[in-house]
């Protein structure tokens, strides 16, 4: 039954539709490889620190970096014409600001209570621009791994 799979496929009156099926199928692998880049690039933006360089980040950074991943997810499902559930996009698009004012509702927190603790300005910059980034991303890699 494999051989004569094999022999259909294989055949020069098949060949144009074995491309054209291979290039199907590589689009499709494209897609889903940037699909999961938008949702990985998603499932890191919503922090108080930007992953790539540790630095502190607003909620108006953050607002930003999820507009251009719904954008991506708008085009990819646009040029891909890939159903989605009614709304799905748009109710995300609501949660934006609430989202992304965890960040600013973090760092409200983090400067109120380093000002309690007292010590002096520089001590505390380099609290929230050193000790705090390397804290905060070793614990969500603990919580990840969990």
């Amino acid at each position: 039954m494999t051989r004569r799979l094999h022999e259909w496929v294989d055949s020069p009156e098949n060949a144009e539709l074995k491309q054209h099926l291979q290039a199907q199928q590589g689009a499709l692998q494209t897609a889903q490889t940037q699909y999961r880049s938008i949702l990985h690039q998603l499932t890191t933006t919503v922090h108080p620190f930007s992953i790539r360089l540790g630095l502190p980040q607003t909620r108006t950074q953050v607002e930003a970096q999820l507009q251009a991943q719904t954008q991506a997810l708008k085009s990819l499902k646009h040029t891909l014409q890939l159903p989605d559930r009614p709304g799905t996009l748009p109710k995300f698009e609501r949660q934006w600001h609430d989202l992304s004012a965890s960040v600013d509702l973090w760092w409200a927190w983090v400067r109120q209570s380093l000002t309690a603790q007292g010590g002096d300005p520089p001590t505390r910059a380099w609290v929230e621009q050193a000790l705090l980034p390397a804290l905060y991303w070793q614990q969500q890699a603990t919580r990840t791994k969990l």
